[in-house]
């Protein structure tokens, strides 16, 4: 029987012995004839190192591929890890930010109603805590911590009939900050009742040093060179408590009607010196060169309509003034949105316009009983 001689994947870790290989074959007479062309010994060994290669490739092929993939499943592993951690921190941002904005709209919405419910009524004065000032004379607000804290007050009958009450006309001073007719500081006050002159003090006292005070009004508002007193400080109320962090809110309703509008209305052509001196004493255009740092300003009444905001205002004037810096120092003195009505604060309603009542010789008769000053040099 003729036996071929084929190397096998087994004889890879074989060690060749003498450059020999054994056959095994069933006794025969062909037995002896078949050793005779039995192949070279090399000749196998050739065939069996090829064999031996290419099944070494094949397995290094394969595990290049297996460690590509387990690379390829890690990364994608990774990355799905940081897509969910980054939605998650998104999440938790957009949470936070609407939170804050919902925050914001409660403070806005309790501010508008506090406003409403203190100077709706006709009957009611509004001016600024630097009313509390112990020595106006000079220019530095003294003992008042918050001087730009909006309070409220109700209107005090001065008149009794045709008599002045000397008592309540003496009253040149109002440092004490009238508790008898004092309602209310227009921010977000706590909740706590206070009474008139606790709530008059607080106000003479509250600062930045209190664990609940939060920045109103800054540098951003004010610039970097404003005096520290103009800086408006109110305190936060909790709105609820969980896991370490606060939900709060604050406000704080600044007086317009304190304030000098930065641009007066269009001006009609003035042809007579009339006209000038009528401009002159209107008070609905102001003249902001004679403010400190506003000594080159040019009228701009005729961009009115163009200032929405102090920024368009910095614009505005940016040709006049060389620091923009001066406009946000001023701004607790000068404002674009004031508007205001004439009210009769004693008796409620509109006030009369009495600016041609003095033009005849005598008063109507329905004035005979009104009390009427005039000046005796």
């Amino acid at each position: 029987m003729h036996s071929e001689l084929k190397p096998s994947l087994s004889d890879c870790n074989k060690p060749l012995q003498n450059d020999r290989y054994f056959l095994g074959s069933h006794p025969s007479a062909e037995t002896a004839r078949s050793t005779d062309h039995k192949p070279h010994p090399k000749h196998v060994r050739t065939q069996a190192n090829d064999l031996c290669d290419k099944h070494a490739r094949s397995k290094g092929f394969a595990l290049m591929l297996a460690l590509g993939l387990m690379s390829f499943v890690l990364l994608l592993i990774l990355s799905m890890s940081s897509f969910v951690q980054i939605n998650a921190n998104v999440a938790n941002a957009h949470k936070d930010s609407t939170l804050a904005k919902q925050n914001a709209l409660f403070a806005l919405k309790l501010a508008l109603g506090n406003l409403q419910n203190e100077m709706g009524p006709d009957r009611r004065i509004s001016a600024t805590a630097g009313i509390l000032d112990e020595f106006p004379e000079t220019e530095t607000i003294d003992s008042v911590a918050q001087p730009h804290w909006t309070g409220v007050w109700n209107s005090e009958d001065t008149l009794d009939g045709n008599l002045v009450d000397q008592t309540t006309s003496s009253k040149r001073n109002s440092s004490d900050g009238k508790p008898s007719n004092f309602r209310q500081w227009l921010v977000s006050l706590p909740m706590s009742e206070k009474n008139p002159e606790e709530l008059i003090e607080y106000a003479k006292t509250f600062n930045k040093t209190n664990p609940d005070a939060v920045q109103i009004v800054g540098d951003g508002t004010l610039g970097t060179t404003a005096e520290t007193s103009d800086h408006v400080f109110v305190p936060r109320q909790v709105i609820s408590q969980a896991n370490n962090q606060e939900n709060g809110y604050a406000y704080w309703v600044g007086d317009e009607g304190v304030k000098s509008k930065i641009a007066g209305d269009k001006k009609s052509s003035i042809q007579t010196n009339y006209e000038t001196v009528l401009d002159a004493n209107n008070a609905a255009n102001p003249r902001l060169n004679a403010i400190e740092g506003f000594e080159n300003t040019i009228d701009i009444s005729e961009q009115v309509d163009k200032l929405l905001s102090f920024a368009s205002a910095e614009v505005a004037l940016s040709d006049a003034v060389e620091n923009t810096d001066v406009l946000k120092n001023n701004f607790h003195s000068l404002s674009i949105y004031n508007k205001g009505l004439l009210i009769d604060v004693k008796n409620g309603g509109i006030k009369k316009d009495l600016s041609l009542l003095f033009t005849d010789d005598v008063l109507p008769m329905e004035y005979d009983d009104e009390p009427i000053f005039t000046y005796q040099g």
